[in-house]
């Protein structure tokens, strides 16, 4: 059961329904973490406003949910990693691609850095080293680049501590960190395959 629940379209305040729909209208999709983050529509409008600017910037659809991936498995987020699933074959993402990009792998060496940026962004919580960036500058990225995907890959921390913290139901064909999903499972956030 969920600690903070999705909300109805009854329930919604006018400028909750009005946000909701807006993504509604953009994706298709009126999918639960957006419902509970209805809760706050002032936090909503801001997150929709950053994805907004956010996806005519460095990062291509199917890399944006590469990034997702990696998020969601270095925190062991079940929801963002069952949603991001979804997200990433609609976006063209083979099963094999998206399973290696929750593990910041890639075939492509550019999208594979921008992956292990993200992984190590998450796990070392910042803390990154000078290699780190300047791999992902070798791999042709420069500081407009690297403020964006910090950016991007912030609201996936925010997105998966707030659907963990409110247990968001999965709305999406369930995927769990560490394999079948039986249960809710909360791995440890730096397990590594």
């Amino acid at each position: 059961m969920a600690r903070i629940e999705p909300l109805e379209s009854t329930d919604l305040c006018p400028q909750g329904r009005a946000l909701v729909a807006e993504y509604e209208a953009a994706t298709g999709l009126r999918p639960n973490v957006v419902r509970t983050l209805a809760h706050a529509p002032s936090v909503l409008r801001h997150l929709l406003g950053m994805f907004g600017g956010l996806t005519s910037g460095t990062l291509d659809p199917a890399l944006m949910e590469q990034v997702a991936l990696a998020v969601a498995q270095a925190n062991g987020c079940t929801y963002c990693l069952s949603a991001h699933t979804a997200l990433g074959e609609k976006t063209g993402l083979c099963p094999d691609r998206i399973d290696d990009s929750r593990w910041a792998m890639d075939p492509d060496p550019r999208r594979e850095a921008v992956l292990r940026f993200t992984r190590a962004l998450v796990v070392q919580r910042g803390q990154i080293d000078d290699e780190a960036v300047e791999a992902l500058r070798a791999a042709g990225f420069d500081d407009k680049a690297l403020v964006e995907l910090i950016a991007f890959v912030s609201m996936h921390v925010f997105l998966n501590l707030m659907t963990e913290a409110a247990q968001t139901p999965v709305d999406f064909p369930k995927v769990c960190p560490q394999g079948p999903c039986t249960e809710r499972q909360t791995p440890d956030a730096g397990d590594n395959r």
